[in-house]
């Protein structure tokens, strides 16, 4: 995250933030704000420590295919503690520790434990975040059986299974649709001109 498609990932971890937590319609927009910049947080964070691997060029540490909703859920399940260690423990510049220092940080009493303006927003976040961590979506994202990459490189059809009665599955179902979209945008805008240049329908 430190070349300059910088840019662009902070792009996609704001749509992916407004997915996982929508800021709802006629409540108190601080609180689902504040709970977004923890989620982008995390996700900084654990950027980080993959790009701080890659630099040492050890096998050891956090890898590409560990990024999943897993590992997000992983940070969320720390105690107080050891949550605020996972962002006091980067510099200061960090865009990590930067997106959550107003709202987690300065947020813990002097015992460790969080306050109540921290305790609000983390029941936002876990309320919001919660729709994705079932056994079943753990499980789906582990993986892809695509490369978003080559979407487009070839004829290529894509089906998403979702039981008809039940709704639950659709916000992870808006997730992949949202960055399937993006990927196409991406990819049409880089070869406008270019014959191989496939129509998409969804």
């Amino acid at each position: 995250i430190s070349n300059p498609e910088m840019f662009a990932f902070e792009s996609e971890i704001n749509k992916l933030a407004d997915l996982i937590i929508p800021i709802e319609q006629g409540g108190d927009a601080f609180w689902y704000e504040a709970a977004q910049n923890v989620f982008k947080g995390i996700v900084y964070g654990l950027l980080e420590d993959y790009e701080s691997n890659l630099s040492k060029n050890e096998e050891k540490g956090f890898k590409r295919d560990q990024f999943t909703f897993a590992s997000i859920y992983n940070i969320n399940s720390l105690s107080p503690e050891e949550f605020r260690e996972f962002f006091l423990k980067r510099d200061i510049r960090s865009q990590s520790r930067k997106l959550v220092n107003t709202n987690v940080l300065s947020n813990y009493e002097p015992t460790g434990q969080m306050n109540r303006t921290l305790s609000s927003i983390m029941s936002t976040y876990v309320t919001s975040f919660n729709r994705f961590i079932d056994s079943a979506s753990l499980q789906v994202t582990l993986k892809s059986d695509f490369l978003i990459n080559n979407i487009k490189s070839k004829p290529t059809a894509i089906y998403i299974l979702l039981p008809d009665e039940d709704k639950s599955r659709y916000p992870l179902a808006s997730i992949i649709i949202n960055q399937i979209y993006s990927k196409c945008v991406d990819l049409s805008s880089d070869n406008m001109s270019s014959p191989k240049n496939k129509d998409v329908h969804f």
